[in-house]
């Protein structure tokens, strides 16, 4: 726990270092963004009149090529000084229609009686429009003396060769400095705390309402347990099928068609597989604790029948051989549950630090939803099978809870990059993915037809698991993709032509 405290205060101390370096705004231009370009080809950046002229009647602009279409990739389009020296000039003069080629300097001008020399599309004079040649799969970098959203009404002001709009995968400006405050400090860092701690209440309800409320009801409790599953079930499945994969598809598709699906397929594959390797993990633990107890009883039987008279070490050694078999069953329960709880943590932190207020909540809820059942197994186990007190239960499952809190704070203040947002949401999806289909799914199939009716019981676990879907689904009618409108300038990577 003082490990992962440490590595988040370096990780905050970076983050104001980052913040830092963008603001205050020192570059001569207004704004800058990196693109990929996918197919190639003849693009077309676009000017409209806002109402009766355009915002200016021209526009210094750089275009350069860059490594990726990341931050980092912003960055290695100005080492050197390269942006500024060619922002020093000279700029070659660009009429509309003309063909603009990367790695060159241009002041585009805007000129209301060139509209006819718009031969792309049969427009009037409220728009120009230039072509940029390009290759397929390159990384575009520009730099602009205004926002390129200045001159949009519309349509989007970069168009690719099959009409697809192309949006920034990063970009900042001067006015996100003169508008935006550091992440972590006045923003919604109170409220990832919070919904970190409602996502632990589980952990606290369970013994508040059953066990001291109506002791024997965690037995009563276990009847209801497999449609609870069930119902939770549905929710992870498809929290992670309709809302956590899509997104962090969008959010890999600037690295290219084949390397973002196979950024996106293994990351989920990992989550997948850190599932499985928490579960051998501790089996392994309670394999090698048996072992060493059945062999520490051996070596007690044999003391003991040789040393029959001491009544004292006969007295004490069942007890140790009890809370030995408590730490077997218990530690292990929790050692999953706590990894689980920081892969939920790491889906809070991105939403809450990209994605829309209310989405980022439904999140918390979908989280609390499904804690609340896993949660009531864990203190059926802690309770009945370990034998551990209630007290004791508890903090454990705060400590696995508390894990939420650390995952959500990692990504929310760690400025992590895009491909990194994109790869820890698919790792997120495919722990969602083992949870909801490997451990809670299977109890849908492992049908008890010796219980009185074990066809309502088939219909009524089916029948949750589809609740579960489709109030998700729901969510769906008003949802939008994520966005990263923070002090690094990000925004939405989702609807461009990086697919």
């Amino acid at each position: 726990m003082a490990r992962d405290l440490q590595k988040l205060v370096w990780a905050l101390i970076f983050l104001g270092t980052a913040y830092a370096s963008s603001c205050p705004w020192t570059h001569s231009w207004e704004w800058q963004g990196v693109f990929h370009v996918h197919e190639g080809g003849m693009l077309v950046w676009s000017a409209e009149k806002n109402k009766e002229d355009y915002a200016d009647r021209s526009m210094k602009m750089v275009i350069q090529t860059t490594s990726s279409a990341t931050a980092s990739g912003l960055d290695a389009a100005q080492e050197g000084e390269a942006a500024q020296s060619a922002w020093n000039g000279p700029f070659q003069t660009a009429q509309p229609g003309e063909v603009l080629h990367l790695n060159n300097a241009y002041n585009l001008i805007f000129d209301a009686s060139a509209g006819h020399h718009c031969v792309i599309w049969e427009v009037g004079a409220w728009v120009i429009l230039f072509k940029i040649q390009s290759t397929p799969e390159t990384n575009i970098a520009i730099f602009a003396e205004h926002l390129p959203t200045e001159f949009e009404n519309r349509f989007h002001y970069f168009i690719a060769a099959d009409n697809e709009e192309i949006e920034p995968a990063y970009e900042v400006s001067e006015s996100d400095c003169n508008s935006v405050t550091a992440p972590g400090s006045m923003d919604r860092s109170g409220e990832v705390i919070l919904a970190g701690i409602l996502v632990m209440l589980p952990t606290l309800l369970g013994i508040l309402f059953v066990v001291n409320s109506c002791p024997g009801a965690m037995e009563k409790m276990q009847r209801f347990m497999p449609f609870m599953n069930a119902a939770a079930s549905g929710v992870l499945v498809a929290v992670a099928v309709f809302l956590i994969l899509p997104e962090a598809h969008h959010l890999l598709a600037s690295k290219g068609e084949a390397a973002s699906a196979a950024l996106w397929g293994s990351s989920i594959i990992g989550g997948w597989l850190m599932g499985v390797l928490s579960v051998m993990s501790s089996a392994m633990i309670r394999r090698l604790c048996s072992k060493t107890a059945a062999e520490s009883q051996n070596a007690m039987d044999l003391e003991t029948e040789s040393e029959s008279s001491d009544q004292s070490k006969s007295v004490n050694k069942p007890s140790e051989k009890i809370m030995a078999k408590k730490w077997l069953i218990a530690l292990p329960v929790e050692l999953g549950d706590w990894f689980h709880n920081f892969a939920d943590g790491l889906v809070i932190g991105i939403a809450f630090r990209y994605c829309d207020p209310s989405f980022a909540w439904k999140i918390v809820g979908i989280s609390v939803a499904h804690e609340l059942p896993q949660e009531l197994a864990d203190l059926h186990v802690l309770i009945n099978k370990a034998g551990l007190h209630w007290t004791t239960a508890t903090l454990f499952n705060v400590f696995s809870g508390s894990a939420v809190i650390i995952g959500a704070c990692l990504t929310y203040f760690v400025d992590i990059g895009q491909e990194a947002q994109g790869e820890l949401l698919a790792l997120g999806a495919g722990v969602f993915l083992f949870v909801g289909m490997t451990q809670l799914g299977t109890g849908m199939t492992d049908v008890e037809t010796e219980t009185k009716k074990p066809c309502r019981d088939m219909l009524g676990t089916l029948l949750c698991f589809i609740l579960g879907a489709v109030c998700i689904g729901l969510i769906l009618i008003d949802h939008r993709h994520c966005a990263v409108p923070l002090a690094e300038g990000e925004v939405d990577p989702h609807a461009g032509h990086g697919h």
